[in-house]
């Protein structure tokens, strides 16, 4: 039980080399974008510019739900190794839990036997008189007589009649430690479906961002078309820069797609790792955990509340410290001595040695006795029976603060990560406005080249903002959904 925190923070340290995997190459950097090169128009992971016809959520899956998020978590937490190991840490305890049990009432039992060949003689000519040995038992002579066996055995038993509380408080201490281990797979089995979840959302959002940059290409394909169709026939509407700007913005377009391509392979090779599906595609994903979140969130503090009472590494160092109250009471108990029933049974026998039958003579060879009594037990190390209440009383107190402690990390974590995920929410709703202005400039600009009139700086200036705007949108949406769902597992501890 005194590796319960440093098991956790081990399992922590793996879930954090999980999330490098999965966040760092899927982090959108649409965001930066956004907020500076405005002459890039959108980022890696987050190039997002649908035609003004097209929402750019029907870019992402295939519209009907398919691998969902839930199925992902499930899929995760039966072939992840970590979670395994907890289970098995959980079995474990289960076992000393129940070796606890049957300690409190099962008899303390002893069974010792052995049988060894060759017994030299020892054997009387007459079994009463004790002064008639044969000639191959006497003492001093090299003739051992005839060799026999001898065969003995010796059985005790006790029953704790009364010890003060030491039997019952092991076992309340192991019942609390089994209760640890369950809620410890717990925390390990959130630190996997927060995982996923990044990685799934990080799919979804990568896997749109190539849609829209598709379609912000092609806009710009059908652009440069026209400009080039213009110039073969002479005309003097478009310049030859006019085409080298649009084909500069067409390349940054492509590379931003390119980006995103392998944002979405890397984010999917998490989810496959995760998983355990080898198989599995972006455009195989349910989008629904990307296109319905939530439009309003609670108040940090009911996150708080709502944290106090489901976070399962509360209950699991709830559950410590109560183990180590328990076994604390224990040693107190040692202060008093122990009480038990006890039997033993014994006997030996020897076919090379005589049976004597003077009931004044102790035969070691051939014999049977037994006998049951009250028994009482108690070591007299006072000084070191104080000494280890010390040691475990301090060890109760380190563990009830460590309780104290964790329950207002978790209060500042959940209220901190309520405070980001509103910030996301407000960003998104901005964002949100800026992409439906960009849209609907596009799409006038899209009805001007549908008359035979284009301005290409409109052109070019309506598609770059509509790509930007996107992409700050989808960035935006990203790290909202995590932040989200980061937030709803870590209260909730489920869909």
């Amino acid at each position: 039980m005194n590796g319960w925190r440093r098991k956790i923070r081990a399992w922590a340290a793996w879930a954090g080399m999980a999330a490098v995997l999965i966040a760092f190459p899927v982090f959108l950097h649409g965001a930066a974008a956004a907020d500076g090169d405005a002459e890039a128009g959108s980022s890696a992971g987050s190039v997002e510019a649908a035609s003004p016809d097209r929402t750019p959520a029907s870019r992402t899956g295939t519209g009907v739900p398919g691998y969902t998020l839930e199925a992902a978590i499930r899929d995760a937490h039966r072939t992840s190794l970590p979670v395994e190991i907890a289970r098995w840490e959980k079995a474990k305890w289960e076992g000393k839990e129940k070796e606890a049990r049957w300690a409190n009432w099962w008899p303390m039992m002893r069974l010792d036997a052995f049988f060894t060949f060759p017994v030299p003689e020892i054997a009387l000519a007459d079994r009463n008189d004790i002064s008639s040995l044969t000639p191959g038992s006497q003492f001093g002579t090299f003739r051992l007589g005839d060799w026999g066996y001898l065969a003995r055995a010796r059985f005790e038993a006790a029953w704790p009649i009364y010890t003060f509380g030491k039997l019952q408080g092991a076992q309340d201490a192991a019942e609390a430690a089994a209760e640890a281990a369950g809620h410890y797979v717990d925390v390990v089995r959130l630190k996997v479906s927060l995982d996923v979840v990044q990685a799934y959302i990080g799919a979804l959002a990568a896997h749109e961002g190539v849609g829209m940059a598709g379609d912000v290409a092609e806009s710009l394909d059908s652009a440069l078309g026209e400009i080039r169709e213009s110039l073969d026939r002479g005309e003097d509407e478009y310049t030859d820069q006019d085409l080298f700007q649009l084909e500069y913005y067409r390349s940054q377009i492509e590379t931003r797609r390119i980006q995103a391509v392998q944002d979405r392979a890397v984010a999917m090779r998490a989810l496959r790792w995760l998983t355990g599906r080898e198989t599995l595609e972006a455009d195989q994903l349910d989008p629904r955990p990307f296109d319905q979140l939530p439009e309003s969130l609670l108040t940090p503090l009911r996150y708080a509340g709502l944290a106090a009472r489901s976070r399962p590494e509360i209950r699991a160092l709830a559950a410590a410290a109560r183990a180590r109250k328990h076994l604390l009471e224990v040693q107190k108990a040692f202060r008093y001595p122990d009480f038990a029933l006890t039997a033993v049974l014994q006997g030996a026998k020897s076919n090379a040695v005589t049976d004597v039958v003077n009931p004044f003579l102790r035969d070691d060879f051939n014999f049977f006795e037994g006998g049951a009594g009250l028994a009482m037990r108690y070591d007299l190390d006072i000084p070191l029976k104080e000494a280890r209440i010390d040691a475990m009383e301090a060890e109760w107190m380190k563990a009830e603060t460590e309780l104290v402690l964790a329950k207002r990390a978790i209060e500042l974590e959940v209220m901190m990560d309520a405070e980001r995920a509103s910030e996301y929410l407000d960003k998104l709703r901005a964002n949100k406005r800026a992409m439906d202005f960009a849209k609907k400039w596009a799409a006038s600009v899209e009805a001007s080249r549908d008359v035979g009139v284009m301005d290409v700086k409109d052109t070019r200036d309506a598609l770059i903002a509509y790509a930007r705007s996107q992409a700050a949108w989808l960035g935006a949406r990203y790290r909202y959904g995590v932040a989200y769902y980061k937030l709803h597992f870590s209260t909730t501890g489920g869909m």
